[in-house]
């Protein structure tokens, strides 16, 4: 769990996985009230990574909130600031973001 300030309040970020299932859900609240959800989903063929399936379901749910770029942008940041990406990704970009 984390959270980031925005004009109309403070929103906590929760993330579950379920590895066996390949889902990974991201839900924000705002006063206990939830505002946002977000799903990540990993094919069968694909090796579960909770990393990637963070950022997916995080981006899903930035989008059914509706903010602004300025405010997406202070999510990011205090989303990076938590969670980092695995070193073996290097230099790659992932979704137009440098992750090296």
């Amino acid at each position: 769990m984390f959270q980031f300030n925005l004009n109309r309040g403070e929103v906590k970020v929760y993330f579950d996985h379920d590895q066996v299932m390949g889902v990974t859900a991201c839900r924000m609240a705002q006063d206990d009230d939830p505002v946002a959800v977000g799903m990540a989903f990993c094919h069968i063929m694909d090796n579960y990574n909770k990393a990637m399936g963070r950022k997916i379901a995080f981006t899903r749910a930035l989008d059914n909130l509706g903010i602004e770029k300025k405010e997406r942008e202070i999510a990011w940041c205090e989303f990076f600031s938590r969670h980092k990406l695995p070193t073996k990704y290097g230099n790659m970009f992932i979704d137009g973001v440098s992750t090296g």
